[in-house]
């Protein structure tokens, strides 16, 4: 047999195969005996035709077809161990020429074999690149007296007495409504609500939609139209007129409780007093500051990483990739497939699929380098670390785990 391998762009590997007639022969005969099996003649059970006469009732195109099946699979089993592929998908085969045998002895099989295969990964110096991040990056982190009096705040107003009152609504009154949304005539996504509740003059809606509500009694309908800022938190609205309609259903009058000692100890048994209120505020902030400074330059570090990583990935790996994007992006929205144009929307998410999956092959690569790959118990270990079945969250436990090993690794380089 002889190969040859080219390489081509996107890890897309053309395998060319030659066998001459001896070697292609054998082939051949074994696919006619498989065939064989399944003829029926008159006079024989079975599969027990003698292959002289089971011949005349075969289909030739088959016996081709499975004697080009057997050699394919030589050629590749020859290929992967020489050149260590991991194969990716169904290859594609094209025959160039087939004949097991002519009366010159000249004939055997030629033929063309295309297939992806897992790319070729070239790492940057990552642990570089993760000291250079953390030297650039890093911000201390730090919680202020005003965080802490406001947090107290919160918690006091969420425990506030609220009383049905028949007055107009004042500025920190609890108001309940039915509002409705709209743009351009058409509903804000989300923006249908029924009985939601908000502290008049605290409410997250566009500026200037509490004032429009100041003096309102319980049954009034109030409709106004508002401009969202540029910077607006709900990126649908920005910069857009947004048509109120505010049917309020209720006024509650609020009642804060004194902020004293019994109103602190109210809160659980860890709590005597103001000071250790205000000490375990300043440690719970402390402690969410912490881990989101920390997961930032981790995506800061991967993302540099990722720019300076050389990968070539394969047209299958891109597209399983976008598959897997698209569905968590309907999932997310809740979007029905019917309710969805899939061909714009794959070509819109593609670029994203394509940063997750080079940073997931940067991530496979390290790992693989430094020996950090998870096993089977670590990662069993973690899903019951996190109360989930290890049958059924195996790949969310697998991931939860590789990404902590590889920044405590990394982390730890830059010491």
């Amino acid at each position: 047999m002889k190969l040859s391998v080219k390489k081509l762009p996107a890890s897309e590997v053309e395998l060319t195969m030659e066998l001459d007639a001896p070697e292609f022969a054998p082939l051949w005969e074994e696919a006619e005996r498989e065939a064989a099996l399944n003829v029926r003649l008159k006079g024989f059970r079975p599969g027990g035709a003698p292959l002289e006469l089971a011949r005349k009732a075969m289909n030739p195109e088959h016996v081709l077809e499975e004697s080009v099946r057997h050699a394919v699979r030589r050629a590749l089993d020859e290929a992967i161990e020489t050149h260590q592929f991991t194969v990716l998908g169904q290859p594609k085969v094209e025959v160039l020429e087939a004949s097991p045998r002519t009366p010159d002895a000249k004939g055997g099989l030629r033929c063309k074999v295309m297939f992806a295969v897992f790319p070729e990964v070239k790492l940057p110096d990552y642990k570089a690149i993760a000291k250079r991040v953390i030297e650039k990056e890093k911000v201390a982190v730090k919680v202020t007296g005003e965080e802490i009096e406001k947090t107290i705040e919160w918690i006091r107003s969420s425990r506030a007495k609220v009383t049905l009152v028949n007055r107009p609504a004042a500025k920190g009154d609890l108001v309940e409504a039915d509002i409705e949304s709209v743009v351009g005539g058409a509903p804000v996504e989300g923006g249908t609500l029924t009985g939601d509740r908000f502290i008049l003059g605290e409410s997250r809606f566009v500026p200037g939609f509490d004032e429009h509500l100041f003096g309102a009694t319980r049954g009034k309908k109030e409709m106004f139209t508002l401009r969202a800022p540029e910077n607006y938190w709900n990126e649908r609205i920005r910069g857009k007129d947004v048509d109120f309609t505010v049917t309020v259903k209720g006024v509650f009058e609020r009642e804060l409780p004194a902020l004293d000692d019994e109103f602190v100890k109210g809160l659980g048994p860890n709590f005597q007093g103001m000071a250790s209120l205000r000490a375990n505020i300043e440690q719970g902030i402390m402690i969410e500051r912490t881990d989101r400074e920390r997961e930032r330059l981790r995506a800061k570090i991967l993302e540099q990483i990722v720019k300076e990583t050389k990968a070539d990935p394969p047209t299958i790996m891109l597209e399983r990739t976008v598959d897997s994007f698209l569905q968590e992006t309907k999932e997310l929205a809740g979007v029905k497939k019917e309710a969805v144009n899939e061909e714009n929307l794959r070509k819109e998410l593609a670029p994203k699929a394509k940063e997750r999956l080079l940073a997931n092959l940067a991530v496979h690569k390290i790992l693989e380098v430094e020996g950090l790959e998870p096993t089977e118990a670590e990662v069993r270990a973690e899903a019951e670390a996190l109360r989930l079945d290890p049958a059924t969250h195996y790949d969310y436990a697998y991931g939860v785990i590789r990404h902590r090993k590889l920044f405590e690794y990394l982390e730890k380089s830059d010491k």
